[in-house]
């Protein structure tokens, strides 16, 4: 009788031991899909990822922000986050806003 071979069980954590679930499927990495996933959820949603590089207190102050009208408009609105406050924010800025800005 031939020995069946074992799947390595490195790098496998809990599905070594309970396996993956049916209910779970595998999505298919970018490099699989030659970043198709990404351009599809995009074209849904409506906006484009991107990356800026703001400092801590910058990022600090967004957070506090967003908590602040989480709180004060709890009942009376959807929550909001950082990405959210950052749209408006473009939204509202135009040529004339920027005119002070010093880099």
């Amino acid at each position: 009788m031939p020995k069946s071979k074992r799947r390595p069980l490195t790098g496998m954590g809990a599905d070594a031991f309970f396996g993956t679930s049916t209910e779970e499927k595998e999505t298919p990495s970018d490099s699989e899909t030659g970043g198709r996933l990404d351009s599809r959820k995009e074209e849904s949603s409506g906006v484009t990822k991107t990356s800026f590089y703001p400092r801590q207190d910058q990022l600090d102050k967004l957070d506090d922000l967003a908590s602040e009208y989480n709180k004060r408009y709890r009942r009376q609105r959807r929550r909001i986050d950082r990405q959210d406050i950052v749209r408006y924010l473009i939204d509202q800025c135009d040529l004339e806003t920027l005119a002070d800005l010093q880099l």
